[in-house]
């Protein structure tokens, strides 16, 4: 058994999907897989067990049947902290039992670090603990920015030293890929470090459902409920004139706009153009006329207490924190995964 631990050095980074990326394909493979993610931090609570988010989601997706509390043992709460007595078992003991449990049948675990190298201290299971815990070999998880980060990949080195093998580059764009691929290995090479993978930056994989929107803002579909799963890839704010708007939304596909609920003339702009939905704010309802034809076309209208400003911010800080729930999101993963991340090196970096 091989146990593979992804970490990165910012929240946000895509570690999730490259678990769920990387699990798909080796089980697609023939490896079976396990997976863990021993500090939850994101709460849910399902069939009355209160777990982490990403290990819903990741378990369900992989098809592991595994109880929640066995892959997310720990769950950073109030509670978690206050439980800390001296005597009582430690987190580590914990982390290390549910992980022998959960590694006993299967050829690779993948673990799910936090979203920075201090995640766990508070809890006496740093992340360079647990790796030396589960005898994991480390890949760290760099969302692209023009420095890749490399003072906190060297840092990261210098903690985990040689249990961590290698980078994995997300979200880069179409004008940055050639760079990153031709100059990065010489850096990380000099470190010991591979780079294992540059995922390109895809739309497809940061698009919210109309659905998940609505619920993320608590807000009323108002029509069209069957687009409901139709996938918000870019966001428009519609508090500028009518011409003005007009030309701002042709410039962005496959968008939600957010505009006030008594702007009639902004909403029937966003209808003339590709709008996968219509954000109405201030909790004002919109016009018949404007409603009707959102029905006509298929546009949903949700509409929601908040007023234009507000809403703004609750999406930015939904976007931080995306799901993958569509087949096409999913299939979409696999297919960047085969291309762009070296499965044969890490194979045999993990020796599977």
């Amino acid at each position: 058994m091989s146990a593979l631990y992804v970490i990165s050095l910012q929240p946000y980074s895509g570690k999730t999907a490259v678990c769920l990326g990387i699990g798909l394909e080796l089980k697609a493979q023939g490896v079976s897989v396990g997976y863990m993610k021993p500090i939850g931090t994101l709460a849910t609570e399902v069939g009355g067990q209160v777990t982490d988010e990403d290990v819903v989601f990741v378990l369900r997706t992989l098809d592991i049947d595994e109880p929640f509390n066995l892959a997310c043992p720990l769950l950073k709460t109030t509670g978690l902290f206050e439980a800390q007595v001296p005597g009582a078992t430690s987190n580590a003991d914990i982390v290390r039992a549910a992980f022998d449990r959960l590694a006993k049948d299967v050829d690779l675990m993948i673990l799910e670090g936090g979203a920075d190298l201090a995640d766990g201290y508070s809890l006496g299971v740093p992340q360079t603990l647990l790796a030396e815990l589960t005898q994991s070999r480390v890949i760290v998880v760099v969302k692209y920015q023009p420095d890749l980060a490399m003072d906190e990949i060297l840092m990261a080195k210098d903690a985990f030293g040689e249990r961590m093998v290698g980078v994995i580059v997300n979200s880069v764009p179409q004008d940055a890929l050639s760079v990153v691929k031709e100059r990065f290995p010489s850096f990380l090479n000099r470190s010991g470090l591979q780079l294992i993978g540059v995922l390109p930056l895809d739309r497809l994989l940061t698009a919210i459902p109309v659905r998940e929107l609505a619920r993320l803002l608590n807000g009323d579909i108002l029509c069209a409920a069957d687009k409901q799963d139709e996938l918000v890839e870019n966001f428009s704010i519609g508090a500028m004139n009518v011409d003005t708007a007009l030309k701002y939304f042709l410039r962005s596909a496959n968008k939600a706009v957010i505009t006030g609920g008594d702007r009639a003339d902004i909403q029937l702009a966003a209808l003339q153009t590709s709008t996968k939905c219509i954000i109405l704010t201030g909790n004002l309802y919109p016009d018949a006329i404007i409603l009707g034809r959102a029905t006509e076309l298929g546009v949903p209208m949700i509409l929601v207490k908040a007023d234009t400003m507000t809403t703004v911010a609750s999406v930015e800080r939904a976007l931080g924190h995306i799901r993958l729930t569509s087949p096409r999101q999913i299939n979409r993963l696999v297919e960047m995964v085969k291309a762009d991340v070296n499965i044969c090196d890490l194979r045999r970096i993990l020796e599977l």
